[in-house]
């Protein structure tokens, strides 16, 4: 399209002209994406400074309101700790004959870890 264009015209174009601007309009649009990611990592990085520094200040300013919020949220992980201990025997013998289930499920977590690690650090791991 851009190459028909330019024949329409009277004046000379050089050979590359084409090749130099999709090389131009590529480069643009990394430079695009680029920023946009860029942008995202630094709202990222303000919003944990900002839960950072708010925490500080409810944790400084309002100790006893820090205390009680952390100890309802501690106590409720407690709870939920216990029930989920307490019940393991009961789950163990409900799945113990679905094996198959069992070995489905190992699979799928087993996939979900490698793409997390796979994501974080899949430039920089080497396996053996």
């Amino acid at each position: 399209m851009l190459r028909q264009a330019l024949k329409k015209r009277l004046e000379p174009v050089p050979a590359d002209f084409t090749t130099r601007m999709m090389s131009n309009v590529e480069e643009t649009s990394r430079q695009k994406m680029l920023a946009a990611v860029i942008l995202r990592e630094r709202l990222a990085i303000a919003a944990c400074i900002t839960v950072a520094v708010l925490t500080a200040v409810v944790a400084i300013g309002f100790p006893g309101v820090a205390a009680g919020i952390f100890d309802r949220v501690a106590a409720g992980l407690v709870d939920r700790s216990r029930a989920f201990i307490e019940g393991l025997p009961t789950t163990a013998k409900a799945v113990s004959g679905a094996w198959r289930f069992v070995a489905a499920i190992a699979a799928v977590v087993g996939f979900c870890i490698y793409g997390l690690i796979d994501s974080l650090f899949g430039d920089r791991l080497r396996l053996l």
